[in-house]
């Protein structure tokens, strides 16, 4: 890319790191991005397309917990933020499991409408052959 007068610019990547643990998280990586609301609580921003700061987890529960356990999270944000009401900390952890299930099956039955997904030993054998031949 060039900018002004010729020059050539380098495109910023921004870094990534995970609030719990404080490791960088390669591009490439899968992460977690959590956000505040507009009502102060905090989001599990599942198609990592919500407006403002975010704050980035390595996708497992356990640095999810001591995330929050930490108030981690809310460091990472600048601001303070709040679970949704009746919500402890492993109700949350179980939305955000329950999120991801869903993003998950939904891109597998995206998948199987578009034929790129083979499920069963029978469409697994026919899909062999025609690899094969």
């Amino acid at each position: 890319m060039t900018g002004r007068a010729g020059m050539t610019t380098k495109k910023r990547i921004k870094e990534r790191r995970c609030v719990a643990s404080g490791a960088a998280l390669a591009p490439e990586t899968p992460a977690l991005r959590f956000v505040q609301g507009p009502d102060g609580q905090l989001v599990f921003d599942v198609g990592e397309k919500l407006p403002g700061r975010g704050a980035w987890l390595t996708p497992d529960r356990g640095s999810l917990v001591a995330a929050l356990k930490k108030n981690a999270v809310a460091r990472a944000l600048k601001e303070p933020v709040t679970l949704p009401p009746s919500s402890s900390i492993d109700l949350f952890a179980d939305a955000v499991d329950d999120a991801l299930q869903k993003k998950a099956l939904s891109a597998l039955g995206l998948a199987r409408r578009a034929g790129a997904l083979a499920a069963g030993k029978d469409a697994a054998k026919e899909v062999k052959h025609k690899a094969l031949a």
